[in-house]
């Protein structure tokens, strides 16, 4: 599936969006549901695979409980500064440590290793899902 130019209908959808919510450097730092602190958080253009600085992207979380279970939901929405791609990222994180994301049209599911930094362990639970 190829990239293409977004339409006018999809550039407001993202300019409402950015309105709608705050950038990710503004909402961090955040405790999850499984009680660690992410303290900093940037999507990985899905263009050309450069790291989208959280000051140029948007969060909107939302928090469900099930019972003795919570789930956190994040859409980041974000625009490389090196190549200009918008991109879109779906994450839901469980209270028992194991996380999910949307790739490509499935959802894959990891787990957070607790032996580096929040940062490091999502992004490397995102990079194994890719293999």
């Amino acid at each position: 599936m190829g990239l293409k130019p977004i339409t006018e209908k999809e550039r407001a959808s993202f300019e409402a969006f950015a309105r709608a919510n705050p950038r990710v450097c503004d909402d961090l730092p955040v405790t999850l549901p499984s009680g660690f602190l992410v303290e900093d958080f940037n999507p990985e253009c899905a263009s050309c695979g450069q790291d989208i600085p959280s000051s140029a992207a948007w969060l909107k979380r939302d928090r469900m409980v099930f019972a003795h279970k919570t789930v956190e939901t994040w859409e980041v929405r974000g625009v490389c500064r090196t190549c200009a791609t918008m991109t879109p990222c779906y994450m839901r994180f469980h209270s028992d440590g194991h996380f999910d994301t949307i790739i490509g049209r499935n959802w894959r599911r990891g787990d957070l290793d607790e032996s580096t930094s929040p940062v490091a362990r999502i992004a490397a639970a995102i990079r194994k899902l890719f293999c």
